[in-house]
């Protein structure tokens, strides 16, 4: 079993595999951003057509700041199918990039994407629906954050353990312990994350739309990181459960189930 890696190291050994694989994952996060980003804003400017159109035409009056978010808000919820689909395939081709490039074996945009659409099927629902479960904790924030923690090793588990059944239980196991750990990975980034959530959304509109593109595309390369720093975390944490289980069997004590 190897020793405890530092949250440092671990996003250490994450931006070298992204900057390893810099092109491949450039990719994928203009993939991410770049399409989600038009359909927001294309919804985004829609609603506010809309409610000029109807509602205004009709005595209808809403301040126009407090329009402008409620039809930024609605947008990213229209969007939101396309968003988890896209990202469900993301967080599959990350992992297997960061697999393959510390097994030291040859890593490909093919083999990443046939990985990801080969197990679209079965990461789709779980992670959709712990996404979904964060995305409504996050209205009221506290909650969005502990779902953030409890929901962490959905996508490992899916892909690197199948025969799990109840995947967003068994995600929650396995983070006790590590949810320190996983709440200060987050927290590195959160200077560059929590600006862009909160004044994203009402600089960039208004601004060139290359520079729109450009910031959630690094939004997106901070989230593989991220992503690959969890899936240290994970792949430590059966390390550990795997060696407990070695020696119970040395020992000749029962070994529990798994979820």
């Amino acid at each position: 079993m190897q020793a405890q890696l530092s949250v440092l190291a671990i996003v250490r050994r994450s931006l070298g595999v992204l900057v390893g694989n810099l092109g491949l994952f450039l990719l994928l996060a203009v993939l991410m951003a770049v399409p989600s980003t038009a359909l927001s804003d294309g919804l985004t400017e829609l609603f506010l057509q809309l409610n000029k159109d109807v509602l205004a035409a009709n005595g209808v009056l809403i301040d126009k700041q407090i329009a402008a978010i409620l039809c930024m808000g609605v947008a990213d919820i229209v969007a939101l199918p396309w968003d988890l689909v896209v990202k469900t395939l993301a967080v599959a081709a990350a992992i297997r990039v960061f697999m393959q490039a510390t097994a030291g074996r040859p890593v490909s945009m093919n083999d990443a994407f046939s990985f990801a659409f080969a197990n679209f099927g079965r990461l789709f629902k779980p992670f959709a629906v712990a996404q979904l479960i964060i995305f409504i904790g996050s209205l009221v924030y506290i909650p969005g954050i502990l779902y953030g923690l409890f929901y962490a090793f959905v996508a490992p588990v899916v892909l690197l353990d199948p025969g799990v059944k109840r995947v967003l239980r068994r995600s929650t196991r396995l983070t006790r312990g590590r949810r320190g750990r996983i709440f200060r990975t987050y927290l590195l980034f959160f200077p560059f994350w929590g600006t862009l959530a909160l004044l994203g959304p009402l600089v960039l509109p208004n601004m060139h739309f290359g520079i729109a593109y450009a910031a959630w595309t690094l939004n997106a390369l901070v989230w593989f990181v991220i992503v690959m720093a969890v899936l240290q975390l994970y792949v430590e944490r059966m390390d550990q459960l795997q060696a407990l289980i070695d020696k119970r069997e040395a020992d000749g004590d029962a070994v529990p189930a798994s979820d």
